[in-house]
C-alpha cells in the first residue's frame, strides 16, 4: 500500500536499538521503495545500515544521443517513536566513492552521494532500458549529527523521487518564434542567444551583441511586458545565476498529489494547517492524511509557500527559467515555436483529457486506451482555464504508446516528461532584480516549525513575491521558448524539482 494513504510499520529489535519503520512508498510512475529493514548497527560511529528494495518502471541508461540516463533520488526520514517530529537523516559519504565508503549495491547500479548528503542518486551503471530492479541495497545512515540515543526507538521512512540526468553542455535560449518577450541575442529581433559556459555575469537588455534581450522594445504594451530590462534598459544577471550550463537532475515527472501526501504525512498538525492545500479538493479530517481521488495526477493548487516547502523538505531546489529551456532543447538548434518534444506540431486538436478513453483510471498504472497517436506528439492541455480535469497521469503517455519515442511521448531531448501540457509549471525568473539573486541554493530536507520553508531558501528562491515567470501554459500556445506573466498562483499550477549534479 502506498505510503501516502498509510504507513506500515513494522517493530524490529536490532541490538541495542528498536526500531520502527515504515516500507512501501510508491511515487510518480509507480517507483517503490520497499522491503526496507535495519540489518547492522555501529554505535561507536553512529551509524545504521538500513536495507531495501528498489524498482521504478521506464528506466535508462543510454551512451549515444542525450548521452544521459534517469535516476532516483532517495533520502530518509526519521522521528522518534510516538512524537510525530519527523526530521531528514543524512547518508555516510568519506569520498566521491559510495562502494568504497561501505555502502551495498548491485553491480548494475551506481549510487552518487553529494557532499551535503542530504540523498543519493541511484543509477543504471550500464546502457540499458526497461523496469530496474535493485534487491539489497544497503545504506549507511550516520545519525552522528542527530540528538539521539544509541537505544533510541524510532520511525523511519525511505522515499524515492525519478529524476533525470542533464550533462553539461551549451545550448540555446529563444527559439527565433512569434511569441514576445523571449529570449534572444540583444539587438537582434529573434536571433537565438547561445549559452556556452556559466558562473559569469551577463548583461540583460540593451544592444550588445553579447548581451541576453527579451526582443522587448521602448514603447510596447506596458501589459505585455514581464521583465524590468528592454533595448534601453540594462540589469545584471549575477554569475551565481543556475544557467543550466552546468549537470543537473531534474524530476521526470511533474509533483504529483501522492507525492505532496508524502510530505504532509511527516509534518505536525500545527504545521499540517499551513500547508494543507486549500485550494484542492481533499479532506483529511484533521489527521496526518490526505486522501485524494486521483493521486498520480500533477498537484496543481498550491500556494508559493506549499511549494517551497515540499522542495525545501525533499532536498531539492526549483529550476531558473533557463534551466528549463535546457532541459527541453538540449543541445539541439532551435525550431521556432517548438514545443518540449522539439517539433511546432500537436497531435489533432490537442488532448482534452475528458476526451481520452482511459483504463484503471485513478491507479498508478492507468493507461489511455484510445486517443492516442502513435506517429505523432501526445499531450494534454486545458481548454477552459481554471478546469484542472484536464491534468492526466504523470508518464501516462509514455505507457500507453506502443513504440514509445520521443515525439509521440511527448518526452524532451533529455527524456523528462509532460513539459508540455498537463499543469502549469513555476520556475525561477531574472524578470526582477530579487528573482536574480536565485543562487541554486539546495534544500536542507528541514521546514521550519511553521512548516514553511526555511528563511535561508525562501530568500534565495524569491517565493517571498509570487508575481513573476512562469513556463509551460496549458494551450497550444505554450511553447519551449515562451514566457509568460505570472500575477499570482492559479489552480493549474504544478512544479517539478531540480538539483545541481554532484
Amino acid at each position: 500500500m502506498s505510503l501516502t494513504f498509510m504507513m506500515m510499520r513494522t517493530l524490529i529489535s536490532l541490538l541495542t536499538a528498536t526500531l520502527l519503520f515504515a516500507t512501501g512508498t510508491a511515487l510518480a510512475n509507480n517507483v517503490q521503495v520497499t522491503n526496507v529493514e535495519i540489518v547492522s548497527q555501529d554505535a561507536a560511529l553512529d551509524q545504521y545500515v538500513i536495507e531495501f528494495d528498489l524498482f521504478w518502471e521506464n528506466s535508462w541508461r543510454v551512451s549515444d544521443g542525450p548521452q544521459n540516463w534517469d535516476a532516483t533520488w532517495v533520502f530518509l526520514k526519521f522521528t522518534r517513536h510516538n512524537q510525530h517530529d519527523w526530521h531528514h537523516g543524512e547518508w555516510y559519504r568519506a569520498s566521491d566513492d559510495a562502494a568504497a565508503d561501505g555502502h551495498v549495491f548491485p553491480a548494475i547500479a551506481r549510487v552518487q552521494i553529494p557532499e551535503d548528503r542530504k540523498g543519493a542518486f541511484i543509477h543504471r551503471a550500464q546502457d540499458g532500458i526497461g523496469n530496474f530492479v535493485l534487491e539489497g541495497v544497503q545504506m549507511i545512515w550516520d545519525y552522528s549529527g542527530e540528538d539521539l540515543q544509541d537505544d533510541a526507538v524510532l520511525d523511519i521512512s525511505v522515499h524515492a523521487i525519478e529524476m533525470v540526468y542533464i550533462p553539461e553542455g551549451p545550448f540555446y535560449l529563444g527559439d527565433n518564434g512569434s511569441y514576445p518577450n523571449s529570449f534572444q541575442v540583444a539587438g537582434f529581433n529573434g536571433q537565438p542567444f547561445y549559452v556556452d559556459s556559466e558562473d559569469e555575469a551577463i548583461t540583460l537588455g540593451g544592444s550588445n551583441s553579447s548581451n541576453l534581450g527579451n526582443g522587448v522594445l521602448v514603447g510596447d504594451d506596458p501589459a505585455t511586458i514581464i521583465d524590468n530590462f528592454d533595448e534601453l534598459n540594462t540589469a545584471n544577471l549575477p554569475a551565481d545565476w543556475p544557467m543550466g550550463y552546468h549537470a543537473m537532475y531534474v524530476m521526470k515527472y511533474e509533483v504529483t498529489k501522492a507525492m505532496y501526501s508524502e510530505f504532509f504525512f511527516t509534518l505536525t498538525l500545527e504545521q499540517n494547517d499551513e500547508m494543507f492545500p486549500d485550494n484542492c479538493q481533499v479532506d483529511n479530517g484533521g489527521s496526518y492524511y490526505l486522501e485524494f481521488e486521483d493521486p498520480y495526477k500533477p498537484i496543481a493548487c498550491l500556494t508559493w509557500a506549499q511549494i517551497a516547502a515540499y522542495l525545501d523538505w525533499s532536498g531539492l531546489r526549483p529550476l531558473s527559467e533557463t534551466e528549463y529551456e535546457k532541459a527541453c532543447r538540449g543541445p539541439l538548434d532551435p525550431v521556432p515555436n517548438e514545443y518540449a518534444w522539439g517539433t511546432n506540431g500537436w497531435y489533432g486538436a490537442f488532448h482534452n483529457a475528458n476526451d481520452l478513453i482511459r483504463e484503471n483510471e485513478g491507479e498508478a498504472n492507468e493507461i489511455i486506451i484510445d486517443g492516442v497517436a502513435e506517429d505523432a506528439p501526445n499531450a494534454a492541455y486545458v481548454s477552459v482555464y481554471g478546469n484542472t480535469d484536464h491534468h492526466v497521469r504523470v508518464g501516462i503517455f509514455a505507457a500507453s504508446v506502443q513504440n514509445p519515442t520521443r515525439l509521440n511521448t511527448g518526452a524532451t531531448y533529455y527524456g523528462l516528461m509532460e513539459m508540455t501540457g498537463n499543469a502549469e509549471e513555476a520556475v525561477i525568473s531574472l524578470s526582477r532584480s530579487d528573482t536574480r539573486d536565485f543562487s541554486g541554493l539546495h534544500g536542507d530536507g528541514e521546514v521550519a516549525g511553521s512548516g514553511n520553508a526555511s528563511i535561508s531558501v525562501l530568500q534565495d528562491w524569491a517565493f517571498v513575491n509570487a508575481v513573476g515567470v512562469m513556463r509551460k501554459g496549458q494551450f497550444d500556445t505554450s511553447t519551449v521558448s515562451r514566457r509568460f506573466y505570472m500575477a499570482e498562483i492559479g489552480t493549474t499550477m504544478g512544479f517539478r524539482a531540480c538539483r545541481t549534479a554532484p
